[in-house]
């Protein structure tokens, strides 16, 4: 039988063996990033695109997984034990080296990584925009909404007082609006009348205020009417 031995440099081999590997799901998502910064940045036998092509994955995959590297190495263990999944890790990876280790610990702590990538996304680029890691995240836990917009906003610079500020008033906000919703299951009466004088009222007059402190208006005093509850609990 005849065969024929044919000679490959050392970039084939690598191209060869990587793209084995990654058929037979041999790498994980670190082991992936490693191959391909070598090929790229320590060997330098092409670009990202050009690796890609030959691999057959997109340059955004392939700039990915080398950004996971960006992650520290305490971390790559919380993606083999599935407490982060690989696009959150992405979105980490986005940030410095110290702080994505402080975010992945926090939104692991409470919770944040069972929230939909676009909610992390967001609180990433709170973190990106000067906000505390403690404050994005509780933002992204309590206020979604917010987080998804927040991560719009690629070049907006927050002020962590300004944002606590805003966030006090739609705290107090929302809490006005789950009172009302509630106060419908209490009939009529004076039940009803207490709920509604001794706190509904004064939650409206906090929240004025606190629209106020923000945008620098005068206080409102406090004048809700409780006279008519104030005589039926003398009687």
């Amino acid at each position: 039988m005849e065969c024929t031995v044919k000679e490959i440099d050392d970039q084939t081999a690598f191209e060869i063996a990587l793209m084995e590997n990654i058929q037979r799901k041999e790498f994980d998502p670190f082991e992936e990033g490693k191959a391909y910064q070598k090929y790229v940045m320590e060997y330098g036998w092409g670009s990202v695109t050009e690796l890609a092509q030959k691999i057959g994955k997109s340059p955004q995959l392939v700039s990915a997984r080398i950004s996971l590297l960006n992650l520290p190495k305490d971390h790559f263990r919380d993606i083999r034990d599935s407490k982060l999944n690989v696009s959150q890790a992405t979105e980490l990876a986005s940030l410095d080296t110290e702080k994505a280790g402080q975010l992945a610990d926090r939104i692991i702590d409470i919770g944040l990584n069972k929230a939909p990538r676009d909610v992390l996304r967001g609180v990433v680029n709170l973190v990106k925009q000067g906000l505390p890691v403690d404050q994005a995240t509780t933002i992204g836990l309590e206020q979604p909404e917010y987080a998804v917009w927040a991560g719009t906003q690629a070049h907006a610079r927050v002020n962590p007082q300004e944002m606590a500020r805003e966030q006090i008033e739609l705290t107090l906000s929302k809490a006005l609006k789950g009172i009302d919703d509630q106060l419908a299951y209490i009939p009529e009466g004076e039940e009803n009348q207490k709920w509604v004088a001794f706190v509904r009222f004064p939650l409206h007059e906090l929240v004025d205020n606190a629209k106020n402190i923000r945008t620098g208006k005068p206080l409102k005093k406090f004048e809700f009417v409780t006279t008519k509850v104030q005589k039926s609990n003398e009687q």
